[in-house]
């Protein structure tokens, strides 16, 4: 770039206001220019390279790695836990680390993975080249199935896992099916709360984790856990949320709140316990409510225990019901939600008590 503002050097040398003074083609270093010499043209001004900007799941990422202090625990506790085994899930093809040789499968498995699957096949397809358009969240990874499933469409995953142990598993697990691009671990919790929670184990190789106010149960240790939105603040949108945290789900939910009424969380699925009541759990049928009242008023489901069929969507006057059936008959479903007017989760008629669904 020719033009710019000079000043005189020592001698007719001109000097460029950017950059360092640069000698011309030929010019011996010490040479000035004699009388009725022409000075030497200026030099041009170099184009500084292009930076180019980071994406936004790599920031993302950095976020979530310092609000967490990731490498620091995962460095500390990368051991699996003893017993666990290699296996192929035929459907996918996918890796898992499993306990006595058996894949992962929870009531409720096939209707979340058929709905999420048709989630997943049209939002994620193109990978969210140079954008977040495809970021999923999993509360409550375990053994990272349904983050995995989700990256093998092409999603960007965030998994939340508080056991320790278990985000080492899943991590394993990840690497097993080279997905460390698409998917993030953090080895802590999400609630209503930003700070430390008291957690605790209350069964081996399973789900069975609570957090407790009481700082004297045993075996008990501090997790750090943020608020979605303080975790997803700067994230335009959050694709789907699965929650899935022994009866703690409520309050993942309403930790959602901002991202709820701006309708920057797309889908959402959780798991419905209603016997689930101890500190910092419950608010079943308040939660119906609460999400019916949203802005963007969604559409609610009850998934099938065992099939792929889904029942709804839920009417107001049948939320009092829908709490009661589970409730007498000590049922633990599972509740689809969508804030997407436009998507089509080919459910199976209206849910009713006769489906126990």
């Amino acid at each position: 770039m020719t033009g710019l503002p000079s000043i005189r050097g020592q001698g007719s040398h001109r000097v460029p206001v950017f950059g360092a003074a640069l000698p011309p083609p030929g010019h011996r270093i010490g040479h000035h220019a004699q009388e009725g010499e022409l000075a030497p043209p200026a030099a041009a001004c170099l184009t500084p390279p292009v930076v180019a900007a980071r994406h936004p799941w790599v920031a993302l990422r950095e976020s979530l790695t310092a609000k967490f202090d990731t490498g620091v625990a995962l460095t500390a506790h990368n051991a699996l836990v003893n017993g666990m085994s290699v296996m192929k899930e035929p459907e996918s093809g996918l890796l898992y680390l499993v306990h006595n040789n058996e894949l992962p499968y929870f009531d409720g498995d096939r209707a979340q993975r058929r709905l999420a699957d048709n989630v997943f096949s049209a939002a994620c397809a193109d990978g969210g080249e140079g954008e977040l358009n495809n970021l999923v969240v999993d509360v409550g990874g375990l053994y990272g199935d349904y983050g995995m499933h989700a990256a093998s469409h092409g999603c960007r995953v965030a998994m939340f896992e508080p056991q320790l142990a278990y985000t080492a598993v899943i991590n394993a697990a990840v690497a097993l099916n080279a997905m460390q691009n698409r998917i993030h671990v953090i080895p802590g919790a999400v609630s209503v709360i930003d700070g430390s929670l008291l957690y605790y184990s209350a069964g081996a190789h399973n789900g069975n984790t609570y957090f407790t106010p009481n700082a004297t149960t045993p075996d008990s240790y501090p997790v750090l856990s943020y608020r979605m939105d303080t975790l997803f603040a700067d994230v335009p949108s959050v694709l789907y949320m699965k929650v899935d945290v022994e009866g703690f789900d409520v309050a993942v939910v309403r930790s959602a709140d901002a991202l709820l009424r701006a309708g920057r969380l797309k889908h959402l699925h959780l798991e419905f316990t209603v016997w689930f009541n101890g500190p910092g759990q419950g608010q079943w049928r308040e939660v119906l409510t609460y999400l019916h009242a949203m802005p963007i008023q969604p559409r609610m489901y009850a998934l099938h225990r065992t099939g792929q069929d889904c029942y709804g969507p839920l009417r107001e006057n049948q939320f009092d019901e829908f709490v009661e059936t589970h409730a007498g008959n000590h049922l633990q479903t599972d509740l689809y939600v969508t804030f997407d007017a436009g998507f089509d989760p080919k459910c199976n008629g209206e849910w009713s008590r006769n489906h126990f669904a």
